[in-house]
């Protein structure tokens, strides 16, 4: 009976031990709150680049999809798929509906003029060109004041005593959204400046300052952005892709736009930001400071890249497998300066883009260019009965019609003419419908179409009518000059699925086919901050 009792006292020993042993591993095993939250965007990268071309990936991305958690059915669910509403969505974890950012620009009633998403009438611009740093004298501020919502770092700010937020990028409305209504750097390129904002700062970043001052960007003149060697190119599936290589970024040299305009629409804009971003995470010891640090870059090379060549370019390829090596570098700098496991990214994109709708076609295709200036005249036309005056539309500009102010009011009483207007809109070749934007909520539960362009309303800044235009059709002004490239801003796979993918401290290797949305992110590393945020439309995903 003792032996008996010492056994089970032994073995009620060894499992005390055990049980001890696992809840230290527990406690260790823990994920540990990353000191650095670093959000990429890669402007217009369709979630199948990632399919298409990651098989000659070895830095970055690469890393990102083997080491992180690959949402594959990540997906905008509102219409206008365009960059300020995307980088909103991304920052705030809103779509525009919540968080106002419809568009690039939209139409001001009050003021009867157009207006850009970050356009501030409060603030100038501070330039880290030549002279004494002072604000500009010009009045053009940015800012991201005309947000709605506040961005993730914003919040992580208020609850992470010292945390610095540091964003930058070629466009404005890219830079200034990821880091929101306040932050300690924000940077992004004016013509051949690199800017601020007095929104940011009241004078130039010391840290920004000798960066920019070390790597002109003239450095560059000299360099040609040619195919890479081995032929023709051709994506995974061995299908072939058009190349109009090289491309010399000196062709028009430094007296005009012409360089700065090749070298943003060239991979080695994206090393630059990067540079930039390694600097400052030196300089002003992001993520090294014991507070979590917030750090957001937008490329936005591929964009440029995009809109001129298409999605089915060697360009749009070789984009990509440099920013594969140029976010690797990225990494490696993250690991040494940060510590591996101290920082988590999410990577996305604002949007993805459509082919060039003149290929689609020579196939025998639906495709094509609506014409802006055709749907005006049917609304001018299906109004004339109703006497409501000359020139009735105020602006149409990326699927948002505006009626002027004294026939809006009119039309509010007399709904066959708003019936005759939509039924109007819908005979121009391209256009799949259009809708009354006071109508959208009630439509949203039986038209697909009317629930994508609903989570992009906001009524103060939305039209009174939302065009939509067929798969593959996009909207442009018809003029002498003959139409090229393609863009994006509809709510069709090609526009509407993204990359989503998360790395770093507390984050598992997974692929998921999990619905998600880009408004997912900022939820997403909160959580794995330990930072408590505001409601959100996008929740937490699945990545421990």
């Amino acid at each position: 009976m003792i032996k008996g009792s010492g056994r089970i006292l032994r073995v009620g020993a060894l499992f005390a031990v055990a049980v001890l042993a696992l809840g230290i591993a527990s406690v260790s095993a823990k994920p540990q709150r990353p000191k650095l939250v670093v959000i990429l965007v890669v402007d217009q990268m369709r979630a199948d680049y990632v399919d298409r071309f990651s098989a000659s990936w070895h830095g970055g991305l690469h890393r990102l999809v083997t080491e992180g958690a690959q949402f594959t059915n990540a997906y905008y669910p509102y219409a206008n798929t365009v960059t300020c509403a995307g980088h909103s969505t991304i920052s705030t974890g809103d779509f525009p509906s919540t968080h106002g950012m419809i568009a690039n620009d939209w139409y001001q009633r009050d003021k009867n003029t157009r207006v850009t998403c970050v356009s501030d009438p409060k603030v100038t611009l501070i330039s880290y060109g030549a002279g004494d740093g002072a604000p500009a004298a010009d009045g053009k501020g940015e800012s991201a004041w005309r947000m709605h919502a506040p961005s993730l770092a914003e919040q992580i700010r208020k609850e992470s005593k010292g945390s610095r937020t540091v964003t930058m990028s070629l466009k404005a409305r890219s830079a200034a959204t990821l880091a929101g209504h306040n932050a300690d750097a924000v940077t992004w390129l004016e013509g051949s400046r690199w800017v601020t904002s007095t929104a940011y700062e009241s004078a130039r970043v010391p840290e920004v300052q000798a960066f920019v001052t070390a790597h002109p960007i003239e450095a560059d003149v000299s360099k040609t952005w040619a195919a890479p060697a081995g032929g023709g190119a051709m994506d995974s599936s061995g299908a072939p892709l058009s190349s109009e290589f090289p491309h010399a970024l000196s062709a028009s040299g430094l007296a005009d736009r012409g360089f700065y305009d090749a070298w943003q629409g060239s991979p080695y804009s994206d090393t630059y930001l990067e540079a930039m971003g390694e600097s400052l995470v030196d300089s002003m010891k992001l993520g090294q400071r014991g507070s979590v640090d917030v750090l957001g870059i937008s490329f936005s090379a591929l964009d440029l890249v995009g809109h001129q060549y298409g999605p089915d370019s060697a360009e749009i390829q070789d984009t990509l497998l440099q920013l594969d090596g140029t976010i690797g570098k990225l990494f490696d700098h993250l690991d040494k300066t940060v510590g591996r496991g101290n920082w988590v990214v999410a990577l996305s994109a604002d949007h993805g883009v459509a082919p060039i709708p003149e290929l689609r076609a020579q196939k025998s295709m639906d495709a094509g260019r609506a014409d802006i200036l055709a749907v005006k005249a049917q609304v001018e036309q299906a109004l004339a009965p109703y006497n409501l005056g000359a020139d009735p539309v105020a602006s149409f500009q990326d699927q948002n019609l505006y009626f002027k102010a004294d026939v809006a009011e009119k039309l509010k009483s007399n709904p066959a003419a708003v019936q005759a207007v939509l039924a109007a809109i819908k005979t121009v070749p391209g256009i799949a419908d259009a809708f009354a934007g006071d109508s959208l909520a009630k439509l949203s539960s039986t038209k697909p179409l009317a629930q994508a362009a609903n989570y992009s309303y906001y009524a103060s800044r939305s039209g009174d009518v939302i065009v939509i235009p067929k798969p593959y059709w996009f909207f442009y002004a018809k003029s002498s000059s003959k139409p090229s490239g393609t863009t994006h801003g509809s709510p069709y796979d090609y526009d509407q699925h993204v990359p989503l993918l998360v790395m770093g401290a507390g984050v598992r290797a997974k692929s998921d086919p999990t619905g998600a949305s880009p408004a997912d992110i900022a939820p997403t590393l909160a959580k794995l901050a330990g930072v408590s945020i505001a409601h959100t439309d996008g929740h937490a995903l699945p990545v421990q």
